[in-house]
Formats: structure tokens, sequence, C-alpha cells
């Protein structure tokens, strides 16, 4: 385990880097075999779970937003009861597969424990983003294979006009984007809008249309956010490209072209239905996914591709064709129930409140809540998620200071 192999102190970002590598197992870089993989990250995060124990019960009084996301803790790890006792899956199953998100939560209780500085917390955000510029890289020069999918189809999906590769950590380019772009304003310095443009590039490369259409959208606001009816502003440049992207003529074999031509059959079949499939998706595991009142508070669990729950879903997904992950609201609901959606509304809140935190770090977190709209990167992939919410904790330990010596107040970034 990461935490006891090094000096805390003196460590703690190389600390911090090798559990958040560890837990997302290895970027699922199938050159590693996928079992060694699963084993260590399996006992990465249970041992970390267990030296963190005294942490995460404790009373956090540090930390404004701990108690929330020791909640979001404690729902995932009931609901490997829950798929035990409405399921039937065993404990060990709902371990394996409920590991991962358990891993992103926990997240949140290493840097509690580790306690790195702002600048710490940004070197790793900043080591996190060039790390996965790197893998992508990598990735792409493995053509025609997708290195890091878990998938039995190796083969990459081309149908945006450029290779999608199925690389975890995500979050981590707009992160760093919102930063960079917040730095960029406030130094005016080249070498920043350099960053800001290589950053922007990567995630259009990466061909998610709900990430590279947010992310566009709050970047312009980050940029023009002090100017008068910014937020008028902002409307108008949206309508501007919904217009450009209706009735200019893109060329079918650019990328963006591609994306257009996706969206358009995937309207088109949306058209012959009687509503939007993810409105269908939502609407269905929202009223008729769970049979009693235990399910609806606190889920279902995560079913296990092995398991009679796991094939049960397996087979209503091929028949109905709606994915909770595409759903990212329903895909907690299902998993967590009611209780669990309330503890990511507490979040939000309790993190809104927090005066003086870097808009970078206030415009991610509106960024990860309306992209789980239509995705479920907030629990999937936490990781980035705990980094902001860490350091609003930070500013606000800083605002308490600050009330009793002011002239030791600084939030730089």
């Amino acid at each position: 385990m990461p935490l006891l192999i090094f000096n805390k102190k003196k460590h703690r970002v190389l600390i911090i880097l090798l559990y958040a590598i560890f837990a997302y197992s290895f970027f699922r870089y199938n050159a590693i075999p996928g079992s060694l993989r699963k084993i260590i990250t399996l006992a990465t995060v249970i041992s970390t779970l267990i030296y963190l124990v005294p942490t995460i019960f404790g009373k956090l009084k540090s930390n404004v937003l701990g108690k929330y996301i020791r909640a979001l803790l404690f729902l995932l790890l009931f609901s490997i009861i829950q798929a035990f006792i409405f399921h039937g899956q065993s404990p060990i199953e709902s371990t394996i597969i409920t590991i991962y998100d358990i891993g992103g939560v926990l997240f949140y209780f290493v840097l509690v424990k580790l306690k790195p500085t702002l600048k710490e917390t940004y070197k790793f955000i900043s080591i996190m983003v060039i790390l996965h510029i790197i893998l992508w890289i990598f990735g792409m020069a493995h053509f025609p294979e997708d290195i890091y999918t878990t998938s039995s189809d190796k083969n990459l999906d081309i149908s945006r006009g450029i290779m999608r590769i199925s690389l975890a950590a995500k979050p981590f380019l707009v992160l760093g984007l919102f930063i960079i772009l917040e730095k960029a304003i406030i130094f005016k310095k080249k070498q920043y809008w350099i960053f800001v443009a290589a950053i922007s590039t990567l995630i259009v490369l990466e061909v998610i249309r709900q990430v590279i259409f947010l992310s566009a959208i709050l970047s312009i606001y980050i940029f023009i956010r002090k100017k008068r009816y910014s937020l008028i502003i902002i409307a108008i440049i949206t309508m501007l490209l919904i217009g450009i992207f209706q009735f200019v003529e893109i060329g079918k074999k650019t990328i963006v072209g591609k994306m257009l031509a996706l969206t358009e059959r995937q309207s088109s079949f949306e058209n012959n239905s009687e509503e939007n499939i993810r409105i269908t998706a939502y609407r269905y595991f929202f009223t008729e996914k769970n049979s009693n009142i235990f399910t609806v508070l606190l889920g279902n669990g995560y079913p296990h591709s092995n398991s009679k729950y796991g094939y049960r879903m397996f087979i209503e997904r091929s028949r109905l064709k709606l994915f909770a992950s595409d759903v990212g609201y329903a895909y907690i609901f299902i998993r967590l129930g009611l209780i669990g959606l309330i503890v990511f509304l507490l979040i939000f809140l309790q993190a809104k409140k927090v005066r003086n935190v870097p808009i970078s770090i206030r415009i991610f977190v509106l960024y990860m809540y309306l992209l789980n709209i239509a995705t479920a990167f907030i629990l999937v992939d936490f990781f980035a998620l705990a980094c902001s919410l860490y350091i609003i904790d930070l500013h606000h330990n800083l605002n308490k200071a600050n009330e009793l010596f002011p002239s030791n107040y600084n939030t730089s970034i």
C-alpha cells in the first residue's frame, strides 16, 4: 500500500499518484493481465480503506465536505449488502465490481490523511494531465487496437472521425484546462495560452460530444465572466454554435463532420421513437427498476457480469437498449438509491457555500454535475472531483484563518 511505503510528508505527491494509478487499475492497460490488475486494485483499495478507518470515522473538523463524502462512501459499501439481500449476488462479486467507485471516493480521504498543500494538489493535477496526454498518444500509436479497454472487442471506435480510446481519468483534462485558463487570464503569459490550446485540442480529439460542448461553454464563461451580461453573451454564443452546426456545411470527412453525422443518425432514430432515448432511460430507471422501498432509498448495488443479477441486467440492456451509464443520475439512483442522490446534492450545495474558491475549481464542480446528466462520470471517475472538493476544503480553512489572521490569507493558484 503506497501510504505505508514512503515518508508521508516528503513524498506526498508520489504517494497520491501511486494510489491513483493502482486504484485506476493501471488505466486498464491490457498488456498487464486483467487478473493481476484486479488483484492490485483490490489490495490497494481495501488495505487503504482499513488504514484510513480512523480518518474516515474522525471528526473531520477541517473538512467541511468530509461528512457528506463519508456518507457517500458508506452508501457504496452498503450497496454490497443491498446486492446480496435483494439480488442474491455474493459479497465477493459485489466487492470486485464496486471497488473502482469505492477507490475514487476513498481518494478524497487519502488527500485528507496526507494533507497535501494547495501547491502539491495542483502539482498532482498537472501530473495527471501530462500522464493522460502521454497515455493517449501511446494508445493512438497502437491503432487499430484499443489497449485500454476491458472489452473482448479491442478494435478502436472510429465512427467519430478519429480513434476513440477508452482511457480513464478524462475529467483531469477538463480540470487542467479550467485551471490553466484561469492562470492565463490572471498572469497573461503566452505559455499558458499555448497549454490552453493544447489541452483544448486533445479534448476535441477524444471525441466525447458532451465533454467538448460543456467544456467549451464553461471555458468561455471563465474568460468573460467579469464582463457585463456575460450569461447573455454565453447564450448567444451557444445559439450561434448550434446554428453553425445546423446550417453550415461541414466536411463529412472531418472530425466535427463525423460527430455531427453521428448525432444526426441518433437524432433520426430518436425522432422515429416517441421520446428522446435518454428521457426514456431516466423514466425507466426511476420508475420501473426498484421493487421495494429499501431499493428506492438505498439502491440495488452493482451487478457483476458473472452473477445472475448481472446476467439479468445484460439481457435487459440488450432488449431495451437502455444504458445506465448514459444517464448519470439514474445510475446513482439504481446503484445507491434516493439517499445517494440527496448526498450528491448536499455535496454540491455545501461546496457552493465556500467563499474565495478559484473560479476554475467552482466551474469544474459545476461541469461534473452538468455532465452527469448525460454520462456517469461523476461516480465512475471521482478522482478529479475529489481533488476539487479537497481544494474547496483548503479554501474553507484559509477563510477561517483569514478571519483570525488577515495578513496570512493567500488563495493564489
